[in-house]
């Protein structure tokens, strides 16, 4: 998941199509590395880490990947491979022209969304770090993306109000959709639904989207509050939703529970 935000907002969160840093900047002069810690059963603490120098930029996002330790993480235009315990990156690449404002993985593939318009897949394992896919169709920076589990399927949602569906291995637009003043701030595929996906904006709502037929429809439409929700994660049966929201002047930045089975 993504992170909260209590400071006063100066800007927008996601990089524009001028390649613009738009996001609260949180310089990172540290990385952290995995040195042992308390068991994931313990209710109090997952991990705990050393600090290892990596970088005086700022991180802005960051996942992991199918190989047990390894990580990748982006800065600006570059996207980075690395493995916890090592100082020194894997490999690193300019994936983009302009800002990368997320990225995901999902087997051995990494996706990265920029503000230059434009998705790109990449093999983590290739020595041959070109791109495998490349995703278009966004008109505004694309803020977010989602897999399915096996893969076949990318969506995309952007500045520009709008969601895709791709077909990964044609990497062909399916279907979309545009809701007016809904910038999409976060996506998610609910675990084992090819069908279905959950989604929040900038209009304050959260919808999980249906996409069983060749067009997209919001079955389910959620007021969130005052504050925009940023990121989101479910629960591995499906049934229950944390929503991470963006503060202003020091409120409303916060963590919302919601059953899904509740909601209508």
């Amino acid at each position: 998941m993504g992170c909260c935000f209590g400071k006063k907002r100066n800007g927008d969160r996601y990089a524009d199509d001028n390649g613009s840093r738009g996001r609260q900047k949180s310089r990172l002069s540290k990385m952290f590395t995995k040195a042992g810690g308390m068991k994931p059963d313990s209710g109090i603490e997952l991990g705990r880490f050393t600090l290892t120098t990596v970088t005086d930029d700022f991180i802005a996002s960051m996942c992991g990947l199918s190989q047990v330790g390894h990580y990748a993480y982006t800065q600006d235009t570059t996207l980075v491979f690395s493995k916890l315990g090592e100082a020194s990156p894997i490999k690193s690449l300019k994936a983009h022209d302009r800002f990368i404002n997320q990225i995901t993985s999902c087997q051995n593939m990494v996706y990265t969304a920029s503000a230059d318009r434009k998705v790109k897949m990449w093999n983590s394992q290739c020595e041959n770090m070109a791109p495998l896919a490349t995703f278009t169709g966004h008109e505004l920076a694309v803020t977010s993306l989602t897999t399915n589990a096996d893969n076949t399927l990318l969506a995309t949602g952007g500045k520009d109000y709008r969601m895709k569906i791709f077909d990964v291995e044609k990497t062909t637009e399916i279907c979309g959709e545009m809701i007016n003043r809904n910038v999409i701030t976060s996506l998610r595929w609910f675990p084992n639904e090819d069908s279905t996906i959950l989604q929040t904006g900038e209009d304050l709502q959260m919808r999980i989207w249906d996409i069983r037929v060749d067009e997209i429809k919001a079955d389910i439409v959620v007021p969130v509050g005052k504050n925009f929700a940023i990121c989101n994660d479910i629960s591995p049966d499906g049934n229950h939703i944390i929503t991470g929201h963006r503060g202003f002047d020091g409120v409303g930045c916060g963590l919302k529970l919601w059953d899904r089975r509740n909601l209508s």
